[in-house]
């Protein structure tokens, strides 16, 4: 429940903390993780990656809707 808010917030600070600073931040993301369920953080997963390949300028690369070891 509260994955869904949180996620984004702690991954914002982790990418945005000093490289000494995100051991604890890297824990807090890989616990809400951990205890998420399997659609929030598939969702969540898909929206970084779509960051990702908006930055490495992929735009016309396609995300995966689902892929076989995922069970969303």
């Amino acid at each position: 429940m509260y994955a869904k808010n949180w996620l984004p917030e702690l991954f914002n600070a982790f990418v945005a903390a000093p490289a000494g600073r995100r051991a604890a931040l890297a824990g807090a993301v890989s616990a809400y993780a951990v205890v998420a369920d399997a659609e929030t953080l598939s969702r969540f997963f898909r929206g970084v990656l779509a960051k990702l390949l908006k930055v490495r300028g992929s735009q016309h690369a396609q995300l995966p809707t689902a892929c076989d070891h995922c069970h969303v």
